[in-house]
């Protein structure tokens, strides 16, 4: 993939056909939006990126809200399984009118034997 920033020519070059377009398309859009300044990434660090974009793509979920998602979860839980949590889940029936916080929800996880509050 060949781009310009001014009159510096960058040249990055990929194994795989999907991270490329991943990274065109990324690099495009902050050209097009006049994000001249494009973040300089170690290479771990934008293949992390490129497929943290690719992962949240098919869920409509943008990279920052599922950052912060997913760190709040793991601030309620303590500690536990953000997979566990969501296992589970499909088991009860959670609702608004229940009040249930998800603190609440995450407590009664831990005694399965016990009936939700």
């Amino acid at each position: 993939m060949v781009h310009y920033i001014g009159d510096r020519r960058q040249r990055k070059t990929f194994a795989d056909l999907g991270l490329a377009v991943t990274e065109a398309e990324v690099t495009a859009n902050k050209l097009s939006a006049g994000e001249l300044d494009v973040l300089t990434l170690t290479s771990q660090d934008r293949l992390a990126y490129i497929r943290a974009i690719e992962v949240l793509r098919p869920t409509g979920v943008g990279l920052e809200m599922a950052a912060l998602q997913f760190a709040e979860a793991l601030k309620v839980m303590d500690g536990g399984s953000i997979l566990d949590a969501a296992r589970f889940i499909p088991g009860k029936t959670l609702t608004t009118s229940r009040a249930n916080s998800f603190q609440t929800f995450w407590q009664n996880c831990s005694r399965p034997n016990r009936p939700m509050e």
